[in-house]
């Protein structure tokens, strides 16, 4: 209420934080800063297009620590990140360390977990603070053809991630498995891939591969256990191949929260051969 269109004119820039992210010399690849920052722990975190995790004072902009993950870009056409995640353990003191964590997907497919406080790794997640989404997909090409660009969703104790992958680079691509990781200790807790019923799901090991992707922002139901997810296109786009294929592609997936089994999914495009995907985080609203 204290901005009228009176005095809107008057407003001025508080702060600017740069995050010190440029194209390197001679460097053709898409660079976009497209992350939403956060407000949690009194503190503002966002994340940089080549994953330097930041956490900032809100009132001055002043940096209070920043880590860089060095992800491997090769391979990688868009460097983009949307956003990180905010999680408190119920079971610890406030003030324990990583008691309360940021959670990280980076362009070459790793999930970090850092303490909120310091930006330190979170020794107990995974190996050393990091889980390894490459592993269990089969081959992956290059680094960058399969990573992490939006933040992933906090569910309960959960943290749930999907993924990016190239668009039209092969046929025979990782599958674009969403998986739910404890967040203490960053084990599988479930996984879902969207492709058609009549394969396999995997069996935590493998995944059907080429599957269509999530690489929107998921949104969650708390009351129902629902959390959506907006699915990408099978690989190659423009190449479908059997009739069933694209079964989730180009749709609003609902799964159960504890159990990661579909509900009910509402496809947008048949046969999405132009690439539209479902790009946007679904809201729920009256």
């Amino acid at each position: 209420t204290q901005i009228t269109p009176e005095n809107v004119k008057a407003l001025k820039v508080a702060w600017t934080y740069r995050t010190g992210d440029l194209s390197a010399p001679g460097e053709v690849k898409n660079l976009a800063f497209e992350a939403t920052p956060i407000l949690a722990n009194d503190t503002l975190y966002l994340c940089s297009p080549r994953n330097r995790i930041a956490a900032l004072d809100p009132q001055t902009g002043k940096q209070k620590w920043m880590r860089d993950l060095r992800p491997d870009t090769n391979g990688a056409t868009v460097i983009v990140c949307r956003g990180v995640s905010y999680w408190k353990d119920s079971l610890k003191p406030a003030d324990a360390f990583c008691a309360q964590r940021i959670f990280a997907g980076t362009i070459d497919g790793k999930m970090w977990a850092l303490d909120a406080n310091s930006g330190k790794p979170c020794p107990d997640f995974g190996t050393g603070g990091m889980v390894n989404l490459q592993a269990d997909l089969g081959h992956v090409e290059k680094p960058g053809l399969y990573g992490v660009s939006s933040a992933p969703t906090v569910v309960g104790d959960k943290v749930i991630t999907g993924s990016k992958i190239i668009d039209f680079h092969n046929v025979d691509m990782p599958g674009g498995v969403v998986r739910a990781l404890d967040a203490r200790t960053g084990a599988v807790v479930w996984a879902f891939t969207a492709a058609p019923p009549s394969l396999p799901p995997g069996d935590g090991k493998t995944y059907p591969r080429s599957a269509p992707n999530v690489w929107a922002p998921m949104s969650v139901d708390v009351a129902r256990k629902l959390i959506f997810l907006p699915t990408g296109t099978p690989q190659i786009d423009a190449v479908i191949g059997k009739d069933d294929w694209d079964y989730y592609g180009s749709s609003v997936v609902a799964l159960n929260t504890e159990t990661g089994q579909p509900v009910w999914h509402y496809q947008f495009v048949h046969k999405d051969i132009w690439d539209y995907d479902t790009p946007a985080q679904p809201l729920l609203f009256d």
